[in-house]
């Protein structure tokens, strides 16, 4: 069994693995899985069940991150990891979360490029 994952927008046709991934995706039993955003919905799921956050709390914080990884489960959770390791994100004593200042995450720009971007 062999799994690879990319973006579709990271490997065009001059790209080093683009002939051998067009070989196998022509060969019998490969299969192609997409795998999509998340919607909205979804995204507050897992930001609540990451923080362990009441679902008002996650929206409330969705909302504000969403513009910054488009529903990108992984580029949402890189996003909280660097929100907390820069002190925006904090957990309360008292349970719960505060992010940013007053109540407010500000990240300072995209997760999407990824590190060392």
């Amino acid at each position: 069994m062999l799994v690879g994952a990319c973006r579709e927008n990271d490997v065009d046709a001059g790209h080093q693995t683009a002939a051998a991934l067009s070989r196998w995706l022509g060969q019998a039993g490969v299969r192609h899985v997409r795998l999509d955003n998340l919607p909205t919905q979804s995204l507050v799921s897992l930001v609540g069940e990451t923080l362990r956050a009441n679902p008002d709390a996650a929206a409330g914080l969705v909302e504000l991150i969403e513009p910054s990884t488009s529903g990108n489960p992984f580029e949402t959770v890189e996003l909280l990891n660097t929100l907390r390791r820069d002190g925006l994100l904090t957990a309360m004593a008292a349970g719960g979360w505060r992010w940013g200042h007053r109540g407010r995450a500000r990240p300072s720009g995209q997760v999407r490029d990824g590190p060392g971007s």
